[in-house]
């Protein structure tokens, strides 16, 4: 039986289960609600720890910020469709939290031009493996999606530019919530209503397992 509450993991954005999950049954609870997918490495549990640069891979998050702050973003922002929902869990206590923010209510705020920036948005998403175009916001099968990662994404019209100087104030204006891992627990959040990062690493030896569901 799930232990999802799906109503509210769609409107919210996000639920916590502070329980210890094994691996087993992290897979267990991502197939109760959706179809797991493998992570670029192949793996279905990814394993998130701290990176310095000469041990991140190019391009990512790590290799720029390192154990600094991560910025708002969108997981998966380099596949055409992003993962719809991710779960992080963690079973060793840490004080890093994670942040997370609803960028569909702080959109649903906005007056109709500036929705419409955004729809209207194109950003060249690029990756050494990939590359294609998007727009920050769209629908897929009549779902809100919001893809934003500027690690991968670069504004490309010029509506664009005008885009990004929304998200900063809509950044600028906002306090995301921040998961803390100080008990054994598991947080699902909808990654196409939701932006997610990190505060500065407090303990290198921090680790989350990482899921992606379709």
């Amino acid at each position: 039986m799930t232990l999802i509450d799906i109503k509210k993991l769609n409107e919210v954005g996000w639920v916590e289960i502070e329980k210890s999950f094994d691996n087993g049954e992290l897979l267990s609870l991502a197939s109760s609600f959706g179809t797991v997918l493998a992570h670029p490495n192949q793996q279905l549990i990814d394993i998130l720890t701290p990176k310095d640069r000469n041990k991140a891979q190019f391009g990512t998050l790590s290799f720029k910020y390192e154990y600094g702050k991560f910025p708002l973003h969108s997981d998966t922002a380099f596949w055409v469709r992003p993962s719809k929902y991710v779960i992080l869990a963690n079973s060793i206590e840490n004080k890093t939290a994670t942040t997370i923010f609803n960028i569909r209510q702080a959109v649903a705020r906005l007056d109709f031009h500036r929705k419409e920036i955004l729809k209207r948005s194109v950003y060249l998403v690029k990756t050494k493996n990939t590359s294609f175009y998007s727009s920050l916001m769209s629908y897929f099968n009549g779902e809100f999606l919001f893809r934003y990662d500027p690690m991968c994404m670069r504004p490309f019209n010029a509506i664009s530019n005008k885009a990004e100087a929304i998200i900063n104030e809509i950044f600028s204006q906002s306090t995301p919530m921040e998961i803390t891992w100080q008990k054994p627990k598991v947080l699902i959040f909808n990654n196409w209503i939701c932006l997610h990062g990190r505060n500065p690493i407090d303990d290198p030896n921090r680790i989350l397992k990482r899921i992606y569901i379709k």
